[in-house]
């Protein structure tokens, strides 16, 4: 037996050709060559490989920070302590990370930076440490990651409100920490609050809502205008004519009279809606009805009906008799 240049008396060569390595160290791997001659044959050869792996412990994560900003600040953290012949593994909330494009690992995977921190980002990380003898995790690193807030969300999503109903509108914005909330109403500060209420509202209050939103910690701000339309009370109309009874051949007229102001108005008659024909004409955005010349068909029950966008009524039906001349 002969010793080579890297015998360094920890290594015991047995007369049947087994190789014992004691206190092994991570320079003793490689791959080692045995020869083996004999008077009764040729001389032999054998290689064989052999892997040392660092005996791993507990790591931990050390960061430039706790808390970011999303999308102004970046973070990055290291998983410690920088073990050799192992493979570093790094997970988001039980999920293995990277799995997005503002990810980026060190050669080694020892250092996992965020470049862009979104709110996506918020929560526990973990480095796991592996070789095939053993495997250890880190305890969780918690990350906190401040956003908004964005543009928030003015309920109900309606703009029209009657004369007379409670008023109630709710600023929502999605934010972390929780957004402040003030208001604005055409052009007037509001006390500081989340929502509007007005007990019964009257045109008088129609107009524009801003909701303002801000994120004392992000330094941002974001606001939402709504228009708000207060719609008077719809008075029941009336129908106008001069007289009931109308010779056939003959023109008759009908108004429908109202109180409220930016209505629309319909007709029917016999319960159905009339539509423009060569004798009927409406007229002065439907208040007037005019009819000729008029047959027996057109004997019956006229009604009108205005509305909002808020409501509608109809009138009390006027009957029409159609005389023959």
């Amino acid at each position: 037996m002969k010793r080579g240049k890297l015998h360094d008396g920890r290594e015991t060569l047995y007369p049947n050709g087994s190789l014992m390595l004691q206190n092994v160290t991570l320079k003793q791997s490689g791959i080692y060559n045995l020869n083996i001659q004999s008077a009764e044959s040729d001389q032999k050869s054998v290689l064989v490989e052999v892997f040392v792996y660092p005996r791993l412990s507990k790591p931990s994560i050390r960061s430039n920070g706790t808390t970011a900003v999303e999308g102004q600040e970046a973070v990055e953290l290291t998983c410690d302590p920088p073990f050799l012949k192992t493979t570093y593994v790094w997970r988001l909330n039980g999920k293995e990370l990277p799995g997005d494009n503002n990810v980026s690992l060190s050669q080694s995977n020892t250092t996992l930076t965020l470049l862009k921190v979104s709110r996506h980002f918020t929560g526990h990380y973990e480095c796991e440490v592996q070789n095939p003898l053993s495997a250890f995790r880190s305890n969780p690193f918690t990350l906190d990651v401040y956003y908004g807030p964005d543009t928030p969300k003015i309920f109900p999503p309606y703009k029209y409100f009657e004369e007379g109903q409670s008023l109630w509108l709710s600023c929502q914005a999605t934010s972390y920490p929780e957004a402040q909330y003030s208001w604005i109403i055409n052009g007037k500060p509001r006390k500081s609050d989340q929502e509007v209420f007005i007990h019964k509202v009257s045109p008088s209050n129609s107009g524009l809502y801003t909701c303002l939103v801000n994120n004392p910690t992000t330094g941002r701000d974001n606001f939402k205008v709504k228009e708000v339309t207060v719609v008077e009370k719809l008075r029941k109309p009336h129908i106008q004519i001069k007289n009931k009874t109308v010779l056939e051949h003959h023109f008759v007229d009908l108004t429908c009279v109202s109180e409220n102001p930016g209505i629309s108005i319909w007709w029917t008659f016999n319960n159905k809606r009339l539509k423009t024909t060569d004798r009927v004409v409406f007229t002065l955005n439907n208040r007037s009805l005019t009819i000729g010349p008029i047959t027996k068909e057109d004997a019956g029950a006229y009604q009108c009906e205005v509305s909002n966008p808020f409501n509608s009524r109809l009138s009390d039906p006027v009957s029409l008799a159609v005389l023959c001349e």
